[in-house]
């Protein structure tokens, strides 16, 4: 009886140690799938400018607290001055901080008083202008930080490092844009990179990019390149999807020059296949497919207003 408990408790033991769990099943379709290809404009950013999360956040890494531009400068920065009290309340103002650099120095774990009397809490500690500040992960000490998502950001801290790596690598390169709809230019056309400095940490897009046209008149874009203090690249406005080394143009060569024309300036006509509609206006926001004995038809859904219909992959009528 003795050795049977003890082998109940070692297999149990062994099932928290290593996080197997026999009931967590997958098919092996999912466990031997490739992962697909990437571009080389990902394969630029993920050489360039791979996520660091928070939990690996190293000593002097360089966040930049961002200029407000939209009036919620008087809003906390969610840091406080390092081992402040508990009594006190005073918080840190962005407006007092804008345009001001914290660097990382450590990550600290340390024991606090919580709800539950004691518990592990993590710090990210910044040095400013030869004073501490702390950020704090309330999940826990570094190795819970290191399976969470949630609270591993912190709002208004742009990461300046990659800043500076971009304008390394990008200014004075020709690239072509690709998309973006309050440009109010062509898409697809080649552009040259002016100079990169801060975004918006809010819409996580927090690097600008200036670039300018044939014509020389300049543009701007706010775009993610590592993810870093956000939840990664989920999401849109990554760089390769504003911008490409390579011209969109070789990708088709079988769209005539008419189509592309008017794929260029975001246009659409009768006759265009699915393809070159969704590279015109992007992709729909819903499909509605409608399937009959011999055929079917679509309804791309873009906004209350704007819709493209489709048979046989064809667009068959507009309405805008």
């Amino acid at each position: 009886m003795k050795f049977y408990i003890l082998l109940v408790y070692s297999l149990s033991f062994s099932l928290c140690v290593f996080g197997q769990n026999p009931y967590d099943v997958k098919p092996k379709s999912d466990e031997t799938k490739a992962e697909s290809p990437k571009t080389a404009d990902e394969k630029f950013i993920l050489e360039n400018f791979p996520f660091i999360h928070m939990a690996d956040w190293n000593a002097g890494m360089r966040f930049i607290v961002e200029y407000d531009e939209i009036g919620f400068s008087s809003s906390n920065l969610r840091l406080n001055k390092y081992k402040k009290s508990e009594s006190d309340f005073s918080g840190i103002l962005q407006k007092d901080y804008q345009g001001k650099i914290f660097t990382v120095t450590k990550l600290e774990e340390r024991e606090v008083s919580c709800p539950r009397g004691r518990c592990i809490r993590t710090y990210v500690i910044f040095d400013c202008e030869g004073k501490q500040y702390e950020y704090e992960f309330i999940g826990g000490g570094i190795s819970e930080l290191k399976q969470a998502k949630a609270f591993t950001d912190i709002d208004k801290l742009i990461y300046i490092n990659e800043i500076d790596k971009a304008r390394e690598l990008l200014i004075n390169k020709k690239l072509y844009f690709l998309s973006d709809p309050l440009s109010g230019h062509n898409k697809f056309i080649p552009v040259t990179i002016i100079n990169i400095g801060t975004g918006s940490s809010r819409l996580n897009r927090p690097v600008k990019i200036i670039y300018s046209i044939e014509s020389g008149k300049e543009y701007s874009t706010n775009i993610k390149l590592s993810g870093i203090n956000s939840y990664g690249l989920q999401g849109d406005g990554n760089f390769y999807e504003k911008f490409s080394f390579e011209n969109p143009r070789n990708k088709y060569p079988a769209i005539l020059d008419e189509i592309w024309g008017f794929i260029q300036e975001g246009k659409v006509k009768i006759g265009m296949t699915v393809e070159e509609c969704k590279l015109s206006w992007g992709t729909p926001k819903k499909i509605n497919r409608t399937i009959n004995n011999n055929s079917s038809s679509e309804q791309w859904v873009y906004s209350l207003n704007s819709y493209l219909y489709f048979e046989g992959g064809k667009l068959k009528s507009i309405q805008n």
